[in-house]
């Protein structure tokens, strides 16, 4: 049966769930960026943590200069985007360790940071693209409520011809 599966579901019905709360329908601001590592353990000493601070600003000075940021990344970086030429395709804010955040989500479009420490190590970081935080429009929302909304209905239904067959019906329970 149609309408139990897909039950019907005033257009009004949906909207006033968009209104009720509009921004649980906002995306989170996401930023599209490469980096290259220079690893160096969260415990190594300080002349070994120089060493690779100093390396790292190197290679952002090769950048600056001109050298190509993803064919440094593939001869340098010590993580496994390096093959990618450093791409960390798109993230969302709080996915990466808090200082890498605080700084690539503070960098212009296609800007080099300074080196970056985190656990890892030091991080050059190059923002690619950036998607700000915006509310997605109720008719991007639409179909996907209505499905939502369908499914809650169905789930009340089958509960309610649950409760009815078991009120209708006799059932004995038989001792072992």
């Amino acid at each position: 049966e149609q309408g139990v599966l897909e039950p019907e579901i005033p257009e009004e019905r949906i909207r006033e769930m968009y209104d009720g709360d509009p921004q649980s329908f906002a995306t989170i601001e996401t930023i599209r960026a490469s980096h290259i590592l220079v690893a160096v353990d969260a415990k190594a000493g300080g002349e070994e943590k120089n060493q690779a601070r100093e390396k790292a600003k190197a290679l952002r000075k090769q950048i600056l200069a001109g050298g190509d940021f993803a064919a440094i990344a593939k001869e340098q970086s010590d993580c496994k985007t390096a093959a990618r030429g450093g791409d960390l395709g798109d993230i969302k804010r709080g996915f990466m360790p808090a200082a890498f955040d605080e700084v690539a989500f503070s960098l212009e479009k296609d800007a080099v940071s300074e080196p970056v420490e985190t656990r890892f190590g030091y991080h050059v970081i190059k923002l690619v693209d950036r998607e700000p935080a915006r509310l997605v429009p109720y008719e991007e929302m639409r179909d996907f409520l209505e499905k939502y909304l369908q499914d809650e209905e169905s789930k009340k239904r089958l509960a309610m011809h649950v409760a009815e067959l078991r009120e209708r019906s006799e059932i004995e329970i038989l001792p072992e």
